[in-house]
């Protein structure tokens, strides 16, 4: 039986647009790129992320020379793409959801106060998160990484109080610029096969930095992760072969598996030899909520 607890909000923000109106919102932003969204206008495809000129032209030279994923230019760049914590209270328009990820990990990790989670696929920063309930109640912190412009624009809007990151994570441990196909529902695709992406109309098609777990955590001096959410549509196991388990400790993970490749039991049998168990296999299909899950919970052996 899986139980899902839903949290009254405490705050509701934003006003209903008037769609007669174009209606531009700016999003607090940091001085090295500026992110405009239109609310109501997906259609419109009008998201625009710009890097200064220095900023774009060393991500660039990173990225054509394959840096190093500890390399200090690669770190300190980084870095400075980097949206720190917010220090205001947290903005919904949901209620919170303590999904089956979060019930079962707290359950590994004995209600642990005060933890760090890398949430892969932020989204918009509230709905169907993982990491919200933790922060919000336990005091949690974190980081969020979303690569779509889109979502990555609602996501500041919420002031979370983690780090976050409107980028992919990598599925090699150099620094690449991968295609990234908007969503026209609430999932983002990225295209590791170039041949497919010619296939998609190029208006659909935006292009991230992408960098890997190890360099997004050294950039903010983080070794350690209590809660790893992996969650990008069936390249999850190429993330995790990214990974170097003995020097990032992760305590645990849920790794969403039922878009893989190559099926359940290759997630099982890497994990293994990298020193993990699987605690749970969930299962969820709740349209009311919008909340869907195939995750594998994983933990440490030695936890």
């Amino acid at each position: 039986m899986i139980s899902v607890n839903i949290y009254h909000a405490e705050q509701t923000v934003g006003t209903k647009l008037d769609k007669t109106k174009p209606h531009l919102e700016s999003v607090p932003n940091s001085d090295h790129k500026m992110t405009v969204g239109i609310p109501d206008g997906r259609l419109m495809n009008a998201i625009v992320t710009s890097y200064r000129e220095d900023i774009k032209l060393k991500l660039m030279e990173l990225v054509s020379r394959k840096a190093n994923p500890r390399d200090p230019e690669l770190l300190s760049l980084v870095r400075e793409l980097m949206d720190p914590p917010s220090g205001h209270i947290v903005k919904r328009v949901r209620n919170i959801v303590e999904t089956p990820q979060s019930l079962e990990i707290l359950k590994c990790l004995k209600k642990r106060n005060g933890g760090f989670f890398v949430e892969v696929g932020g989204f918009d920063g509230e709905q169907t998160s993982n990491t919200l309930f933790l922060e919000q109640r336990l005091g949690w912190t974190g980081l969020l990484i979303e690569a779509d412009p889109y979502y990555y624009t609602q996501l500041m809007g919420k002031s979370r109080r983690s780090w976050s990151i409107n980028a992919c994570i990598s599925p090699h441990q150099y620094p690449t610029m991968m295609k990234f196909k908007e969503a026209s529902g609430p999932i983002g695709q990225l295209i590791f096969n170039e041949q497919k992406g010619t296939a998609l109309k190029r208006r659909d098609l935006i292009e991230v930095p992408c960098f890997s777990l190890e360099t997004m955590l050294l950039a903010i001096n983080r070794k350690h992760v209590d809660y790893f959410s992996l969650d990008v549509e069936g390249f999850e196991l190429d993330i995790l072969k990214t990974i170097p388990f003995h020097r990032i400790n992760i305590s645990t993970l849920s790794v969403e598996y039922v878009h893989g490749r190559n099926g359940k039991k290759a997630y099982q049998s890497f994990m293994l030899e990298k020193g993990y168990r699987v605690h749970k296999d969930i299962h969820v299909n709740m349209p009311r909520i919008a909340l869907f899950v195939d995750d594998f919970i994983f933990v440490k052996t030695n936890l």
